[in-house]
């Protein structure tokens, strides 16, 4: 009876030892990319440690009316020129200048849905500061 004792638990060592012997040392070179995702990890950790005063910058920059205005006079511009040169095909060259020193003397259009969300923004980085200014006047009167 020592004896089935004594072997079983020889068998359940060496099973375990082989097991976990196998993961720790030969399970990680089946996986190569074990230390990128480790660093993928700690990368993923530090993203959520930026300053968010930064972020916050960097997005209302990214957001703000006039790079919107920009981007969207960009595209109209890219567009014009694209229907510019589909015309100049077409007709004298002479009338497609005359086309252009007209268009250039117009003001660009400016979307009104654009507007109204660039309107939403102003109202809403306005209230924001607003918010700042009265909790600094609060703290400044609780120091007081």
């Amino acid at each position: 009876m020592l004896q089935f004792i004594i072997e079983t638990f020889v068998y359940f060592s060496l099973l375990f030892i082989l097991y976990y012997g196998y993961h720790i040392f030969w399970g990680q070179h089946e996986n190569p990319d074990h230390k990128l995702q480790k660093k993928d990890e700690i990368a993923k950790e530090n993203l959520f440690e930026l300053p968010q005063k930064d972020s916050k910058k960097i997005l209302d920059e990214l957001n703000s009316p006039k790079i919107r205005r920009q981007l969207i006079e960009k595209e109209k511009e890219k567009e014009e020129e694209e229907d510019s040169i589909e015309e100049d095909g077409d007709e004298n060259p002479e009338q497609g200048d005359e086309e252009m020193t007209s268009k250039e003397n117009i003001e660009p259009e400016v979307d009104p849905y654009i507007q109204e969300q660039e309107l939403e923004w102003l109202r809403e980085r306005n209230l924001q500061k607003q918010q700042a200014k009265n909790n600094n006047e609060y703290n400044e009167e609780e120091n007081l």
